[in-house]
């Protein structure tokens, strides 16, 4: 599956907008990693921008209950969770948090920002890198199949597929997608066997479904259990169909390391 650029005849997304004025030199290099032949639309930046944040958000506000169980979550934030912010990561100090200051994302976006890094020179093939990446911590094909199954829903999305007559996504379909490209890993008659990175894709697919960013990474955030993973795939895929106006502004200008990131991507 390779990346190509997709028509666009809506607005302008207002965040973009902003954006533009203040990181041109950042969607400059954008345009030129992911489109080295054409010009991306404003949509497009829009929603590659908005991948890399939720899954940077995920991670950060993941954290505050990573390794909990889902009674521990409910009861150090239950009374919080409706305004969950990263400041309420002080509930619960612990050894494994306090590694981390506040705002800041653990090594699953580490890995991420690794990847971005290592994308210089990129085939556009989607699946290939993918199930390459995957191999590098997940050897097992499961894994890779839920790897490739999250980036080929993106890449659909960045494309500009399976959108219905008011221009949103047709979620089924991309899901569908995912699937045909995904099997093709797999040993379907292996039904009793479940890799663990299932979780994530599970959870990412869930979020997919969902319209409300706050309430949908705070609701895996109240899950517990290896939740920085779980709510940085479901953020990546839900701010990616949703764009960066949906991102609310508290958990994106706090975000501990946002200079820094927008640096990388300059790279």
């Amino acid at each position: 599956m390779r990346l190509t650029r997709p028509p666009y005849s809506g607005p302008t997304s207002t965040h973009a907008e902003i954006y533009a004025q203040t990181h041109a030199d950042v969607l400059k290099c954008l345009s030129l990693f992911f489109f080295k032949h054409t010009q991306p639309s404003p949509e497009t930046i829009d929603r590659i921008l908005a991948t890399i944040y939720g899954q940077c958000i995920g991670d950060a506000i993941g954290l505050l209950t990573e390794f909990l169980s889902k009674d521990e979550a409910k009861m150090h934030y239950g009374k919080v969770a409706k305004e969950l912010e990263y400041r309420h990561k002080q509930i619960v100090c612990d050894f494994h948090r306090s590694r981390w200051q506040e705002g800041d994302w653990t090594d699953d976006s580490d890995q991420m920002i690794l990847i971005m890094r290592s994308l210089i020179d990129w085939g556009d093939d989607v699946t290939k890198n993918a199930r390459d990446f995957a191999k590098t911590t997940h050897y097992d094909p499961r894994c890779q199949a839920s790897t490739v199954a999250v980036s080929v829903a993106i890449a659909t999305m960045l494309q500009g597929k399976h959108k219905d007559k008011k221009d949103n996504f047709k979620v089924k379909e991309i899901i569908q997608d995912a699937y045909e490209y995904a099997s093709t890993y797999l040993k379907l008659d292996e039904a009793d066997k479940i890799g663990y990175t299932y979780k994530s894709m599970g959870t990412g697919f869930w979020a997919l479904k969902q319209d409300n960013v706050r309430k949908t990474i705070t609701k895996i955030m109240m899950q517990g259990g290896d939740v920085d993973s779980n709510a940085c795939v479901g953020g990546a895929l839900l701010l990616c169909k949703l764009g960066l106006s949906a991102l609310p502004e508290s958990w994106l200008t706090k975000l501990l390391h946002k200079n820094w990131l927008d640096n990388e991507i300059k790279k």
